[in-house]
């Protein structure tokens, strides 16, 4: 998750969402009331009947009441299907996830 997040700060029109999508899913992922990352595969998902017991923590995020809270109003939606991402790799522009790691 941090590497999307380094990539994200470095290209932030190309997202769609915000960094507080990205500590929404890493807030939800072990506190079980989603099923989404539970077990290991979708057909271990599909034994334990997790569609039935759990909610989506996709269909939780996206639904009307919270997308606004994740959506980049910066995004710039454009066809990029021939344009390829200048994101550095250089250690150097890494830098820590102070607003997930430090609160």
């Amino acid at each position: 998750m941090d590497c999307v997040w380094q990539i994200l700060r470095q290209a932030p029109l190309l997202f769609e969402f915000t960094e507080e999508f990205l500590m929404a899913i890493l807030d939800h992922l072990y506190d079980c009331r989603f099923g989404t990352f539970l077990f290991n595969s979708e057909a271990q998902r599909v034994n334990a009947k997790c569609k039935e017991r759990t909610e989506s923590l996709w269909s939780y995020l996206l639904s009307s009441e919270q997308s606004d809270l994740y959506m980049n109003y910066l995004f710039h939606y454009c066809d990029r299907k021939e344009t390829v991402m200048q994101i550095s790799t250089d250690p150097r522009r890494l830098i820590l996830w102070e607003a997930y790691h430090l609160r």
